[in-house]
C-alpha cells in the first residue's frame, strides 16, 4: 500500500514542488504545549470562592511575551449553579469574560478556557460563592 500521505508533505517542504511559504509569519501567535504537569496548578484550597474578581498569576509558568493561556478547569459540587469565570486582568466589564459552569450536582465538568493574559501573565478568575468539593484549574498551554 503506497503512502500517500509521506509522498505528500515531502511536496510541501523545502525544496518540494509545492513548497508552503512562510514568509511573514515570525511575530504571529502560536500555540505552546505545556507539556505533562504532574498536578494542577490551583484547586478549591488556593482559590478564593466569593464571587469577587481576583487576580491569578501564572508567571511561574507561563513565558514573558504571552498574549493568552489556556486554561484546563474541572469543577464538582454537591450542590447546582457554581461557574468560574476568567477574563483579562485590567478589564472591568462583564462583556468580553469566558465561563465554565456546573449546572447539575454530583457532576464533575470539564472545560477549556482561552484567556487573553496582562504584560505579566495575570488574568482574574472569578468562583461562585459556595464550599466546593473540587475545583481544578491546570495550564494546559499559552498563546505567544
Amino acid at each position: 500500500m503506497t503512502d500517500f500521505g509521506s509522498r505528500h508533505k515531502l511536496s510541501h517542504q523545502d525544496g518540494g514542488g509545492d513548497k508552503i511559504d512562510c514568509t511573514g509569519l515570525a511575530g504571529r501567535v502560536n500555540y505552546v504545549d505545556r507539556g505533562d504537569p504532574a498536578a494542577s496548578d490551583w484547586s478549591q484550597a488556593t482559590l478564593t470562592a466569593n464571587d469577587n474578581w481576583i487576580d491569578l498569576n501564572c508567571s511561574a509558568v507561563v513565558p514573558a511575551g504571552a498574549k493568552a493561556i489556556i486554561f484546563v478547569i474541572s469543577l464538582f459540587d454537591n450542590t447546582i449553579d457554581g461557574s468560574i469565570s476568567m477574563r483579562k486582568n485590567g478589564n472591568t466589564l462583564n462583556i468580553n469574560i469566558v465561563s465554565l459552569s456546573q449546572p447539575v450536582a454530583n457532576k464533575m465538568f470539564f472545560g477549556q478556557l482561552i484567556v487573553p493574559c496582562d504584560a505579566g501573565r495575570v488574568i482574574e478568575y472569578a468562583l461562585t460563592t459556595k464550599v466546593w468539593t473540587s475545583v481544578t484549574v491546570t495550564i494546559h498551554g499559552w498563546l505567544i
